[in-house]
């Protein structure tokens, strides 16, 4: 198995020249569905999407005044196979669809070209894009 970066650990596979961590015997778009978690971590993320369920992120907006960053990879949609309820998440989509509400709200969009969910979290993808905007969102002191 691999070691997730929120420090779930099961048996890690070596890295491939891109860094991404696989499991060997689970084909790459099934990765994200492969994963058992105990049951307490699971917990975890149902209350946390059910609580997100009522919540009015569009209320939410005007009241932010920090600038925000959002991103993913283009090609980011995750199915979670029959364990999981056959759910399909993607990340990319609602960004895209929803760029210019986005953007009226004062968040910075970025969508990166033809990358998938783990090649879209890679420092050497993440970091150019973190650097560029935090040098054109930080005070000039």
């Amino acid at each position: 198995m691999w070691e997730l970066a929120d420090g779930i650990a099961a048996e890690a596979t070596p890295a491939t020249e891109e860094g991404r961590l696989l499991e060997q015997d689970v084909p790459e778009d099934e990765i994200w569905s492969a994963r058992d978690l105990p049951a307490d971590r699971t917990r975890q993320f149902v209350t946390l999407y059910e609580s997100l369920e009522g919540f009015d992120d569009t209320a939410a907006l005007p009241q932010l005044t920090s600038p925000r960053l959002c991103f993913a990879g283009s090609a980011d949609a995750i199915h979670y196979g029959q364990a999981w309820g056959d759910v399909n998440v993607r990340l990319a989509d609602p960004l895209a669809i929803h760029r210019e509400t986005l953007t009226a709200f004062g968040w910075t969009v970025h969508l990166f070209d033809h990358l998938d969910h783990q090649q879209a979290m890679q420092a050497s993808v993440v970091l150019p894009l973190l650097k560029r905007w935090l040098l054109g969102h930080l005070p000039a002191d």
